[in-house]
């Protein structure tokens, strides 16, 4: 992650070795005795390198295509899978939000399939429909592919798969729904109807 946000810089093309962006903390990284800003000592914890395998590392990173955010785990959390569960558990323990209640009691019947289905049934489709749409703004889609990141545990490559497209199209369009349910009425009336019918 710290590799895929140093090499941004370097990336666009406005420098060609990112400790030549004045602009970033990898300045902090590859120097000794830090920039003042950056807590060396959990970087120490985390990356265990030294300055110069460091700065090694991320020449490597160079025009190699990397993205970290391609595994994000539903739409919020990135690491290991043991750091996934760890954080899934606090979670569970800390959270008894709405959405939290409708995964729990939704997560022993309900598939991606369901969900499907009952946004292609609302605006009159078949599933098929739905899945292959290509016009645009195609909202439809873009809500089924919203309740899939809500209401499961599907990854936005996992909805993107589905859909036929990336997993960036898939964050947005999810994005997207959510920024139309604030300021369309009709938009929240259509997904709080889908997520009340299958909770009934």
């Amino acid at each position: 992650l710290t590799r895929y946000i140093h090499l941004n810089p370097v990336k666009a093309k406005i420098v060609t070795v990112p400790e030549e962006y004045p602009w970033s903390s990898c300045k902090g990284y590859l120097s000794k005795k830090g920039d003042g800003f950056i807590d060396r000592d959990r970087i120490k914890k985390y990356l265990d390198m030294k300055a110069a395998d460091y700065r090694n590392f991320l020449l490597q990173g160079i025009g190699a295509e990397s993205n970290p955010f391609k595994d994000v785990y539903a739409g919020f959390l990135l690491g290991r899978a043991d750091f996934i569960k760890e954080k899934l558990r606090s979670l569970k323990e800390q959270v008894e939000g709405k959405e939290f209640s409708y995964k729990k009691e939704l997560s022993a019947h309900l598939n991606e399939a369901d969900i499907i289905e009952a946004v292609a049934k609302h605006y009159h489709k078949s599933s098929n429909e739905l899945i292959q749409m290509k016009t645009r703004p195609a909202t439809e889609k873009k809500i089924a592919m919203y309740l899939l990141k809500r209401l499961t545990a599907l990854t936005n490559n996992q909805i993107g798969r589905i859909f036929g497209v990336s997993f960036s199209a898939a964050s947005k369009a999810a994005k997207d729904v959510y920024r139309l349910i604030e300021k369309d009425a009709d938009i929240r009336k259509t997904t709080e109807g889908l997520i009340s019918s299958f909770k009934g």
